[in-house]
């Protein structure tokens, strides 16, 4: 997995395949006491993904939850990453991911065994088009710590041709090998 890296002006969005689909992972209302009153803002999570292996998320606040969904969008497009799928479904080889107390493994599966998991890892993985995955989450699971640690696995994942040279083996032994 590699970061696009494009600096936030868009144009990683442009050369990848693909539509861009959104999912909103969290809305929390937060409530700022001041002397008058209180202030109301809304924090949301969201997840961006074009679902051939390329997906970020972002934070947005703001006063209404349309403002701060927009600033999500726009900050997950900044921070991209691209991750090599096995046979454009499955993971070449299982990963795991750390945020704070939070551990996600995502274990690599045959192509045809379906998705599994918790929620906000699903979701993650539909964005990004991997559709053959189980994914665990332990520790605390809040869901910006289950984002976070997800993206954190899905950075560290590398591709098939990568492990093979690693073992320094053919790209068809390794594939023979994950067939039986």
């Amino acid at each position: 997995a590699q970061p696009s890296g494009d600096g936030g002006s868009g144009a990683a969005t442009d050369s990848l395949p693909g539509e861009w689909a959104e999912s909103i992972v969290a809305v929390d209302r937060t409530q700022k006491i001041i002397k008058g009153g209180s202030i109301l803002s809304y924090r949301v999570l969201v997840v961006v993904g074009n679902a051939h292996g390329a997906g970020g998320f972002g934070v947005g606040k703001a006063l209404d939850p349309a403002t701060a969904t927009a600033r999500a969008i726009r900050e997950a497009k900044k921070h991209l990453i691209i991750v090599d799928r096995y046979k454009n479904t499955a993971l070449a080889h299982s990963v795991e991911g750390r945020n704070n107390n939070c551990k996600v493994v995502l274990r690599a599966v045959p192509p045809g065994f379906g998705l599994k998991g918790g929620k906000v890892a699903e979701a993650i993985l539909t964005q990004m088009g991997i559709a053959d995955c189980t994914a665990k989450a332990h520790g605390r699971r809040t869901p910006i710590n289950v984002v976070r640690a997800t993206f954190k696995a899905l950075a560290r994942h590398s591709s098939l041709a990568d492990f093979a040279r690693l073992r320094g083996r053919r790209i068809m032994e390794l594939e023979w090998r994950r067939g039986r």
